[in-house]
């Protein structure tokens, strides 16, 4: 992409790495943008890359971590990936990773590889030495999982590690496996898990997951209402309201009220929503909250 400001307009053309570098150093043209496309002389396109990318990823990862074999036939006798420029230590397990798949999508990343350096461990590498940086409070496994979202932009969850996961994402400022993570989790959704769920969502700031939990919820509510774990959440967000007055709202109850109300689509729905919100206000009555 060029940008030609005097004459206003911006014209966006492919160009050799050889042409935009000489372009630029006689002032020709200012660079914005340079997008690299994959060759689909053979058909491949994208899909070749996102093979590529995968067996890279496995490459990165202690052999029993690995989600599949790898195919790479550089990675076959070695013991790590081309280009390794950072080893992270996790649980005494080397990850051979990439500085430029981490960095740019995980800020903690970015300051950790910044400032890390004058005093972390170094490990040869082929015809160099990188530095070795140990990672702390995250398991191997999720690191594994970690690594894969970063290189690929896939998520491998499901319901035994997926809540680990998201306090790794949190932990480590990876707001897009954080996110991934919670459209998995709204895929889920049982009136077993919903509330422990829904908690995750609003400790985590996932609000669209919070919203599907509630909406889980006031679809089930007469299941909900029997639980001990709901009661127990409606008054923790009763008392989380500072200098709380009689008739103050309840976070839960509003967004059920709202949510049971919106749903009423026909007469009948009607009559079911006049049901439920009178069982609401049941409960309400037996824990004594005005609201």
């Amino acid at each position: 992409e060029t940008d030609n400001t005097e004459r206003g307009y911006t014209r966006t053309k492919v160009y050799t790495d050889e042409g935009i570098k000489e372009m630029e150093k006689h002032g020709l043209v200012k660079v914005t943008t340079v997008v690299v496309e994959p060759d689909s002389s053979e058909g491949m396109g994208s899909e070749s890359v996102g093979a590529d990318l995968r067996e890279l990823t496995q490459a990165t990862l202690p052999p029993h971590l690995r989600f599949w074999p790898t195919e790479m036939p550089f990675c076959n006798t070695q013991d790590q990936p081309p280009f390794a420029d950072v080893c992270f230590m996790v649980d005494g397990h080397p990850f051979m990773c990439h500085k430029m798949f981490f960095c740019p999508r995980s800020e903690y990343f970015k300051a950790l590889l910044r400032d890390h350096f004058h005093e972390t461990e170094w490990r040869d590498s082929h015809d160099s030495r990188i530095p070795v940086v140990t990672l702390h409070n995250i398991s191997a496994e999720v690191f594994a999982i970690l690594v894969h979202y970063l290189y690929c932009n896939q998520t491998i969850v499901n319901m035994e590690n997926s809540m680990d996961v998201m306090v790794a994402a949190d932990m480590l400022l990876v707001p897009g496996l954080k996110r991934q993570c919670g459209v998995y989790l709204g895929t889920q959704l049982h009136t077993d898990n919903v509330i422990i769920i829904l908690r995750l969502s609003r400790m985590f700031q996932l609000p669209r997951l919070g919203d599907q939990c509630v909406a889980f919820m006031a679809k089930n509510l007469d299941q909900i209402l029997e639980q001990q774990e709901f009661r127990d959440l409606v008054l923790a967000d009763a008392q989380e309201v500072q200098g709380r007055q009689e008739t103050d709202t309840v976070e839960i109850v509003d967004e059920l009220r709202y949510h049971i109300s919106s749903a009423v689509q026909t007469i009948s729905g009607i009559h079911e929503a006049r049901t439920k919100l009178s069982s609401l206000e049941a409960l309400l009555d037996d824990l004594g909250i005005e609201a």
